[in-house]
């Protein structure tokens, strides 16, 4: 897959805000604006980064047009996603990319914009799976928005960090793609879903029963999208669930029986997801994987 890779950003660069998903509040939305100042660059404020109808940054044509917006304007160097929750892909069919594939920017959020970032590398430019914007001024996720920040200005992450019980050992090379789990389970069908072919994945969720997640992943391999990985980075399953009568499986043994078929490695526990300390994440990039009996380590090579 040949992606194309955004510019690397400088010193007073505009950067649009928005969301493409549910609103924020005032205090979030001016705590972005004053994070991404603090961080050298102008904040651009789309229409939806304030804006509210029912649960929604503003209705589907209100976001649809900011989103629009901030894909077309050639000076805007990067669009970070106030929020996720959902609705992002509501607004995707209508999306004419034209403009943004002239002028392509760097794309930053996770968990509903799973949706934008498959549909942007879907059409052959890198995107970030990093924090949202609500986590602009955590002190826990401060040195997740540091790494993203470093990611704008070129510096490519490497990762390592320790071995989970149930993975699978083993090295890897392919294109890193991934986000929230019962997205890409959604997405698959669709026009939007990203190239699974040759690819390292990366999953994450919150809030899900674990015989969703095992129903999540089945759903992937009977649709054959699974075929294509060469492994599988899993990161933060947070506030899962299990019923009274439990399922019988842990998260990282269901994790382990949904891959260990394809002979691929499989790391645990990398630290991103629906945490403050959500380290960002290069989708469509060609990426290094190696898990070994003490550690794993993920690496990029653009």
């Amino acid at each position: 897959m040949n992606v194309r890779i955004p510019p690397v950003l400088k010193p007073g660069d505009p950067v649009y805000l928005l969301s493409t998903a549910r609103a924020l509040s005032a205090e979030q939305a001016d705590g972005l604006v004053a994070a991404v100042k603090a961080a050298g660059y102008r904040p651009v404020v789309g229409a939806s980064l304030k804006a509210r109808h029912h649960i929604f940054a503003g209705d589907d044509t209100l976001r649809t047009a900011d989103l629009q917006r901030a894909l077309d304007d050639p000076d805007i160097r990067a669009i970070w996603c106030g929020r996720g929750g959902y609705g992002t892909t509501r607004l995707l069919d209508a999306i004419d990319w034209r403009g943004f594939l002239v002028h392509p920017k760097w794309i930053i959020g996770f968990s509903d914009v799973t949706a934008l970032l498959a549909q942007t590398v879907r059409h052959g430019i890198a995107a970030i799976h990093g924090p949202l914007g609500i986590f602009a001024q955590s002190a826990d996720g401060a040195a997740a928005w540091q790494d993203t920040l470093d990611l704008l200005s070129g510096k490519w992450p490497q990762y390592s960090w320790p071995a989970g019980t149930g993975q699978i050992t083993g090295q890897a090379s392919g294109t890193l793609i991934g986000g929230k789990l019962s997205l890409l389970s959604h997405l698959v069908g669709s026009p939007g879903e990203f190239p699974w072919e040759d690819s390292l994945l990366f999953l994450e969720d919150v809030d899900e029963y674990l015989y969703q997640i095992d129903r999540l992943l089945l759903q992937l391999h009977r649709s054959g999208r699974l075929a294509g990985i060469r492994g599988v980075v899993a990161g933060t399953f947070s506030d899962i669930h299990d019923n009274p009568e439990p399922f019988g499986l842990t998260l990282h043994e269901i994790l382990h029986r949904a891959f260990a078929p394809y002979h691929i490695p499989l790391a645990l526990d990398f630290p991103a997801g629906h945490v403050t300390d959500n380290r960002p994440l290069p989708l469509g990039i060609p990426a290094q994987l190696a898990v070994t009996a003490t550690g794993c380590r993920l690496s990029f090579q653009p």
